[in-house]
């Protein structure tokens, strides 16, 4: 049944699909056509911009969503000026935006352009210990490129933009619901697809929940922020292990203790977490977990985001013969037909990426 009204939750879950279905396109080398995006519009919209489903605006909105998501995935580094060539190369790449709507020109909705937002990161020369803001966050073009800081202050007074921008969950322990079996309920109090706050649910087996509450000892964290930022101190080892070293008696694993960590109060950022799927990627790989062609390993953990874990599991889970309207539910699809499109259209784009992940076990 298809709701007239169209609500604002399912408008925005449409969008999201839409986005992340361009995301491929961004990975690769070729342009991104104007085809590219309405079909991409047409899919997670259940028809055309003529049938009064999306508008033309929307879906530069949509493109821009879908930049800033490849953008935060660390998948294009930016580090010094000899890494602009890549930022100019991806503007080649997308098409111009060439409609208009009132409310942009009323709310000065012009988006920093990709090269531009470049510019601006490595002149702001963020550091680790800083905290950023960015008093119109837009669609997060200009703050998606910056490398590790402290903390992101972001405001944006566009409540379809200010959704889009809240992609990760800071989840809190109070979100947290342990079950008589062993097994836990975690409570989504928002994220990019529900701009109404409504909430859903998801299940964590019991494996995880074990997981959880090891963490949150050895962490001492009894309430707040769930997964934190760890400052990592190596100073004391490099110290060993130069002396060690000197004296020709190293002792690695003596100097492997004196690494201090440290947990603090700030969520993980998207990067944070894009690399630690990368870094547990490679471990696999090192470790013989991981059947690729020569040449291609880097290439795909390179590719890995927080995306190739949802797009994994979907290609999965169709693999095993579960139906396209459980997982869409489970992994919440705006649609079972969009989960079958990511089930086929994005098996040769995300199936390597996919792998690297679904073939570690612990």
């Amino acid at each position: 049944m298809t709701d007239l009204f169209d609500p604002k939750h399912d408008r925005a879950t449409a969008c999201t699909d839409a986005a992340r279905m361009l995301l491929p396109l961004l990975g690769g080398q070729t342009k991104l056509s104007r085809r590219d995006l309405n079909e991409a519009m047409v899919h997670a919209f259940g028809g055309s911009d003529a049938e009064g489903r999306w508008t033309q605006r929307e879906s530069f909105e949509v493109l821009e969503h879908a930049l800033a998501l490849h953008l935060v995935s660390g998948s294009q580094p930016l580090q010094t000026a000899a890494d602009l060539p890549l930022a100019l190369g991806l503007l080649d790449r997308l098409p111009t935006q060439t409609v208009r709507s009132e409310e942009q020109i009323d709310w000065q909705q012009f988006s920093t352009p990709v090269d531009i937002a470049a510019v601006a990161v490595l002149l702001a020369a963020a550091r680790p210990t800083d905290v950023v803001l960015e008093p119109s966050a837009g669609n997060g073009l200009l703050v998606a490129q910056l490398s590790t800081i402290a903390a992101l202050q972001l405001n944006e007074i566009d409540p379809a933009r200010r959704a889009r921008l809240s992609e990760l969950i800071a989840v809190a322990v109070a979100d947290l619901r342990p079950q008589s079996d062993g097994t836990g309920l975690l409570h989504l109090p928002r994220s990019k697809t529900d701009q109404e706050g409504i909430g859903a649910w998801a299940w964590l087996s019991a494996d995880t929940m074990r997981r959880v509450a090891a963490w949150r000892a050895e962490a001492m964290i009894g309430d707040g922020v769930l997964f934190r930022r760890v400052g990592v101190d190596r100073r004391r080892q490099r110290s060993k292990e130069l002396a060690d070293a000197r004296w020709g008696d190293e002792d690695a694993e003596a100097a492997a203790l004196l690494v201090t960590y440290t947990v603090g109060d700030a969520p993980l950022s998207r990067q944070g977490i894009t690399g630690i799927y990368r870094r547990i990627a490679l471990a696999a790989a090192r470790a013989g977990l991981v059947e690729l062609p020569a040449g291609e390993l880097e290439a795909a953990i390179a590719a890995l985001s927080t995306h190739s874990l949802r797009v994994g599991l979907t290609q999965d889970l169709f693999a095993a013969g579960e139906d396209g309207a459980g997982i869409a539910l489970t992994l919440r699809w705006s649609s079972p037909s969009t989960a079958l499109r990511y089930g086929r259209r994005l098996q040769a784009q995300s199936g390597v990426a996919a792998r690297v992940l679904s073939r570690v076990r612990t």
